[in-house]
């Protein structure tokens, strides 16, 4: 194990219907966790099955980030009507939009089922990245975060979207170029 290697949280929705078997974020982190060698998840924490709920999802999330300070956070949520990954680049709360400070581009880069969205939704996905990178900007911590929309998985998908996510995540365990974070104030270019 890299003594200097990036810390990274990874963190999962519950469902919030009766009728949903699993939360697709949820299948995602325990499928890329089932096939990791223990050295590597040594430096990944997972927050799995957090409420569907924004304060208490958020709340957890944050608290987590102040006790551990990790260099990167991927918050990740199921999106049933996309079809990629989608790396969120912002959130927006009130007329006010809030940008990760990653280099999205270059998480991304050449992966055949990700791609970048500039739109968190309105439901508790965006609300919880927005009270994250708030909290991140509020406090000063030089933690990078985005929020990851996980499509639905299946036979035609799982495989191919399992691979990109390891991409994402060795990329942040081992590159450090992604330590590199873009301003928070101006909208990332893609």
């Amino acid at each position: 194990m890299m003594t200097n290697s990036p810390r990274l949280l990874l963190t999962s929705f519950a469902v919030w219907r009766d009728d949903q078997p699993s939360n697709a974020s949820d299948d995602l982190l325990g499928l890329w966790s089932a096939q990791q060698p223990p050295d590597a998840l040594a430096r990944v924490q997972c927050l799995r099955q957090l409420p569907v709920h924004t304060e208490r999802a958020s709340a957890r999330i944050c608290a987590t980030i102040g006790r551990d300070r990790p260099d990167f956070v991927l918050c990740c949520g199921m999106a049933e009507a996309r079809t990629e990954l989608e790396l969120e680049t912002n959130a927006k709360h009130d007329g006010t939009v809030l940008y990760s400070r990653a280099n999205l581009s270059l998480w991304a880069r050449g992966l055949s089922r990700t791609r970048l969205s500039h739109d968190a939704g309105s439901f508790v996905c965006n609300g919880t990245y927005f009270r994250v990178l708030q909290d991140i900007r509020d406090r000063d911590f030089t933690t990078q975060c985005t929020f990851v929309h996980v499509p639905i998985l299946n036979a035609a998908n799982t495989a191919a979207i399992v691979q990109d996510f390891d991409a994402i995540v060795q990329r942040l365990l081992f590159s450090r170029d992604l330590m590199r974070s873009q301003p928070n104030a101006a909208a990332p270019s893609t």
